[in-house]
């Protein structure tokens, strides 16, 4: 298994996809590092899409810190903030979000940053020049560059200065990896990418120390093409229709400059639903998008290549459906690679949180329930109705729960649509979309009907190896290991 996977998250794109990684890893995908550093830059600190991804990191660990065990495959890839790896010095950002400008661009605009009013003359013409007065100029940058990434380059330029890169470089490997997210179409992400990989691999001379390993780490990146589209406003200074020409500029820009990748992964969507259109801070929180999910999937698939494979020239990656003109997607049209990644964890979470939500309150109190009541002899705990209230459950395991059933719904009401589950229906057989499963019994009686005490049956069977654990981790691994024999036993064929 390699060391640790620094991923550098860039932009709101970068923190949605990230978000996406943290349900996919919560379910139990597999993921080949040790540790996962997620690294997001964003000068709009208080962007919706940021906030809400934060607040999923710190429950994920949470969850992991009193949950996870060798029996579970939930939550089984370790998340640290980088100010948690290595000896810090105080002045690393103690969360996911970091100071990685240098300075802040709060309540600041482009002038004010540059200093534009102390420049000479000359130099102003010049940035005249490049820059317009009211759009760029007079900008306020307080929720980023509102993509501009002429402006972004400037600001995102001061990288090297900041602690926490200091931080990075520090105490990146030859063994670690590191990864990039960000899009192609806006200020943020398309600024900050090859400036990232520009300071890694042709790195300031202040990290002589560092430039070899700098120089040969495995570096990997996505660049998202235009997916999505907002709704016209006169009063914005982002507008859809400039997208695609962003896009081309930059793409020519990185085919010309952009040097050092191992593996670089493109995806888009031609297919765009417009979002309400707005420019940044606590309001801009766009509804989950399967171009995200497939983005989660291509930081995996950079961790599966071997050092030698990823040795042998850059690699070009797409992703594709097996059905490209359809609206709606589900686990039947995933090409066979994401649907061996995707489909059993992503069953097994989720008919867990059914279960958590519409029967284990109830077994809990239950004296003759197998499951929940342990077992002395096999020195198996007993699952308590105060585990359902306590910290660990209800404000940390329940709420990331919650917040997976709400990015299931935002994926399926999306365009293009990912299904895979009816979010609706009570019947535990129907709850897979496109899905048949399997029929169980003898002659005239056998069908695919099961229901919640079948479940229970398979949690009592699993009860018999969870000695040794607390409950909260009994409560993780009791349901990874029956979901799992649910799934061989009735769903493994009709995914196929």
């Amino acid at each position: 298994m390699n060391e640790r996977l620094f991923l550098f998250c860039i932009g709101g794109t970068g923190s949605r996809v990230l978000r996406s990684l943290i349900f996919l890893l919560a379910s139990g995908v597999d993921i080949k590092a040790r540790e996962i550093i997620p690294i997001i830059i964003d000068p709009d600190k208080d962007n919706g899409d940021v906030e809400r991804t934060l607040n999923l990191l710190k429950a994920y660990r949470n969850i992991r810190v009193r949950g996870a065990s060798d029996k579970t495959s939930f939550f089984k890839a370790a998340i640290e903030p980088l100010s948690g790896i290595g000896a810090g010095d105080g002045a690393v950002a103690q969360g996911f979000l970091t100071n990685i400008s240098g300075q802040t661009t709060h309540g600041k605009t482009f002038s004010n940053f540059i200093d534009y009013p102390t420049l000479d003359n000359e130099t102003k013409a010049l940035m005249q020049l490049l820059y317009t007065e009211k759009s760029n100029l007079e900008a306020d940058m307080t929720v980023g560059f509102k993509g501009n990434p002429h402006m972004g380059s400037v600001v995102l330029n001061q990288l090297t200065d900041s602690k926490d890169f200091e931080y990075f470089v520090s105490n990146v490997t030859p063994t670690d990896r590191v990864f990039i997210v960000s899009s192609i179409f806006g200020g943020t992400g398309a600024a900050g990418f090859p400036l990232l990989v520009k300071n890694i691999r042709q790195s300031d001379p202040k990290f002589i120390g560092k430039k070899a390993v700098l120089e040969n780490v495995p570096l990997g990146a996505i660049s998202v093409l235009p997916y999505f589209g907002v709704t016209p406003d006169a009063n914005s200074s982002i507008d859809k229709n400039t997208f695609v020409t962003k896009t081309k500029a930059a793409l020519s820009y990185y085919e010309n400059t952009l040097t050092g990748l191992n593996a670089l992964y493109y995806i888009g969507d031609d297919v765009q639903k417009d979002y309400t259109n707005v420019e940044g801070a606590t309001n801009q929180r766009n509804d989950a998008h399967f171009v995200e999910v497939a983005s989660a999937l291509a930081i995996i698939d950079f961790m599966n290549y071997s050092e030698a494979e990823l040795r042998m020239g850059t690699k070009y990656k797409e992703y594709g459906t097996q059905t490209a003109s359809s609206l709606s997607i589900d686990f039947k049209q995933l090409g066979n690679n994401s649907r061996a990644k995707l489909g059993q964890p992503l069953v097994q979470l989720f008919y867990t949180w059914r279960h958590w939500q519409n029967r284990l309150p109830t077994t809990v109190n239950d004296k003759a329930c197998v499951y929940t009541k342990g077992n002395p002899a096999t020195n198996s705990v007993q699952l308590t109705a105060n585990l359902l209230n306590n910290d660990f459950y209800a404000n940390n395991l329940s709420k990331l729960c919650q917040e997976f059933e709400e990015w299931l719904k935002q994926l399926a009401s999306n365009q293009v649509a990912f299904a895979p589950f009816n979010l609706t229906t009570a019947e535990l057989q129907h709850m897979l979309q496109n899905v048949k499963q399997k029929e169980l019994g003898f002659a005239f009686f056998k069908n695919d009907k099961w229901d919640y005490k079948h479940f229970d049956d398979a949690l009592n069977e699993a009860e018999k190896s969870m000695g040794g654990l607390s409950e909260e981790q009994k409560l993780l691994a009791l349901y990874s290991k029956a979901t799992e024999s649910i799934f061989n036993e009735r769903i493994t064929d009709a995914m196929r």
